[in-house]
């Protein structure tokens, strides 16, 4: 045996909360002991909201099914993140810190909202890493940082890797590369649309969220 399992949600906590959300986990067939809890969960009144490609057998009990485009991920997850802050959630994530801040707090949003916020959670002497592509200007509160000592560090996700992982798909069989494929998408559908995707990710979220 090889590492060993854990999961992010105590069985006590699926079954007493609101909502659940499963972001491209089909916990029906892949991890049945813990979807017996989210079912319990849900005979108490939490909503199940999944996100995935495909209609699994776990999207089968959602209450709502958010079946994006491969790619659209991280159009979602700004759109999430954007509407926590603006319907003012953001003190969840305040009150979950230990206690001065994070060791290490990362922006990957690229909105000033973010930003300002990791701000205030990151500890005296902590790390702010700002890897998320800003579109407008961002406020640093240096009448609340200049006391806390943290090293704000920017920059995109480095591709280094990316000349050796075409390098492996290329020594790939042509059988070899069709099965190792899951996906083909043009990249007009991956960022053609992406403001429609965008508009309907907020208005899904916001229905079924808040």
């Amino acid at each position: 045996m090889f590492g060993a399992g854990g999961g992010t949600s105590s069985y006590e906590e699926i079954e007493n909360t609101d909502l659940i959300v499963l972001w491209g986990s089909n916990a029906r067939e892949t991890h049945p002991i813990f979807f017996h809890h989210v079912l319990k969960g849900i005979r108490k009144g939490a909503r199940l909201v999944v996100v995935d490609p495909r209609r699994t057998t776990s999207a089968q009990w959602a209450d709502l099914w958010l079946g994006i485009d491969v790619g659209s991920d991280i159009a979602l997850s700004n759109t999430m993140a954007r509407e926590i802050i603006a319907a003012g959630r953001n003190q969840l994530l305040r009150s979950t810190l230990p206690g001065l801040g994070a060791d290490v707090v990362m922006e990957a949003v690229g909105v000033p909202e973010t930003f300002e916020l990791c701000t205030e959670m990151v500890r005296p002497g902590g790390h702010v890493a700002n890897i998320g592509v800003h579109g407008k200007a961002a406020t640093l509160h240096l009448e609340s940082l200049w006391i806390k000592d943290v090293t704000i560090t920017t920059g995109l996700v480095d591709t280094s890797s990316t000349p050796r992982l075409l390098d492996l798909v290329r020594r790939l069989s042509g059988s070899e590369r069709d099965a190792a494929r899951t996906h083909l998408v043009s990249l007009f559908e991956l960022v053609g649309n992406q403001d429609d995707r965008v508009a309907k990710a907020r208005t899904a979220l916001a229905n079924a969220l808040f």
